[in-house]
């Protein structure tokens, strides 16, 4: 069975990536203003779940699809990243996302998909 979380409007969904080449460190933060994300098994919400702190979707349920929408990025880079390189790895990204950094030899170390406020969880 497949199961569908979303977030009922307005409330954010925030998507933070952490990606890592040798003592270089991107950070890319993702604001959503709506979504949602599948999973295989039926998702359960804590009973501590408070819609004001959030869930990680991706620790509590691994999701293995979803769509996000009207999405606003802030990037954060580690001082040693010259300004050159900052503008490569920004239009990598935003041309081909993942795949981009990756073919510059950049790792995602984390994945962090924070939903927040009340939840939407149906059978689909």
């Amino acid at each position: 069975m497949v199961y569908k979380i979303a977030a009922i409007k307005p409330n954010p969904i925030v998507e933070i990536e952490v990606w890592r080449q040798s003592d270089k460190t991107l950070t890319v933060e993702l604001s959503w203003s709506s979504g949602y994300v599948l999973v295989n098994k039926e998702p359960k919400l804590p009973e501590s779940y408070n819609p004001t702190l959030g869930i990680d979707v991706n620790l509590a349920f691994d999701p293995f699809d979803g769509s996000l929408h009207d999405a606003y990025a802030k990037y954060s880079f580690s001082e040693n990243i010259a300004q050159g390189e900052q503008e490569l790895m920004l239009k990598m990204y935003e041309d081909s996302m993942h795949e981009g950094l990756t073919s510059l030899g950049w790792k995602q170390v984390e994945a962090q998909c924070w939903f927040y406020g009340a939840l939407e969880i149906s059978q689909i």
